[in-house]
């Protein structure tokens, strides 16, 4: 596991990653308010398309809304905050319409439907740790690019450097060789 110790590290005082400027707390709403949008706009289409479409095509775009956020945990490994504004957003209007069209199956669709959105932010909770840890070896690994950049740089300079004494030396040994040679 991710201690604290090893995220104040890469984090400030101020929440900012050591370097960067960049407020993680604030990115991460960032990312949530855009998958709550994200997810906002697939409901939308539920809502409209939903009660037009026949009640075995029905299913099946519930189904493939249900499964939507299960494969965006699955494939992102994103944070239960940004998976609930993304399931939530999506689900609870096309829920709300399959009960406004379907009212027999309302308790049924409402109470599978919180069940399965608590079990997609149950699931998505360690991808937390996983989105930290990520963040945490980017920055590391951004830090020991820059540091071996300039560990480059010096060796560039000082093998210059080393090149040019070799030339003056080569120089001054060709000179007194010279004037070695020369008769007094």
């Amino acid at each position: 596991e991710l201690g604290d110790a090893q995220a104040g590290q890469a984090v400030d005082a101020a929440g900012t990653a050591q370097g960067s400027g960049i407020d993680p707390v604030r990115e991460h709403g960032r990312f949530a308010a855009l998958a709550g949008a994200a997810g906002a706009s697939v409901a939308v289409g539920a809502v409209a398309f939903l009660p037009r479409l026949p009640m075995n095509e029905q299913a099946l775009f519930g189904a493939i809304l249900f499964a939507m956020p299960a494969a965006g945990v699955a494939v992102s490994q994103s944070s239960r905050y940004i998976v609930a504004a993304y399931a939530l957003a999506m689900l609870v209007p096309a829920s709300l319409t399959w009960m406004l069209h379907h009212e027999s199956q309302a308790p049924a669709v409402f109470a599978l439907t919180l069940l399965y959105c608590g079990l997609v932010i149950t699931v998505a909770a360690d991808g937390d740790k996983l989105l930290l840890r990520s963040v945490l070896i980017r920055h590391e690994r951004d830090l020991l690019i820059r540091d071996l950049e300039a560990r480059n740089a010096q060796v560039r300079a000082a093998m210059e450097e080393a090149e040019q004494a070799a030339r003056a030396r080569e120089r001054v040994l060709a000179a007194a060789s010279h004037d070695l040679r020369q008769p007094l």
